[in-house]
């Protein structure tokens, strides 16, 4: 892998030093669901491939989980059990910047 993409990419564990959440943390998301894309190098039957994931699609994953309040929240996931589409920020009079916080405003 050219050096440019392998810093496009990041390992489970670069992934968790950079973003601050444990390994087993991005773990379970690959099992259960919820995180962001990642890439499986190996698809044998060894379910010990590599995987790496891409910090843009980190990054935009993180992005879909900002928000300005609680209460926009609450109406995602009021919407989403209803399976509604969510409105977006600026259709629920939200006009607020939405650059990327920081790990500890999303994960307290």
């Amino acid at each position: 892998m050219s050096q440019e993409r392998q810093s496009e990419y990041g390992s489970t564990k670069e992934v968790a030093a950079r973003f601050g959440l444990k390994e087993q943390t991005w773990r379970k998301y690959r099992l259960h669901g919820g995180g962001p894309p990642f890439v499986k190098l190996s698809l044998g039957q060894s379910k010990r491939g590599r995987v790496l994931y891409r910090f843009a699609d980190i990054e935009a994953w993180l992005a879909a989980r900002t928000f300005t309040s609680t209460a926009a929240v609450e109406q995602r996931v009021t919407a989403q059990a209803e399976n509604v589409p969510t409105p977006t920020p600026e259709a629920a009079g939200d006009t607020k910047s939405n650059s990327l916080p920081t790990l500890r405003r999303i994960f307290p």
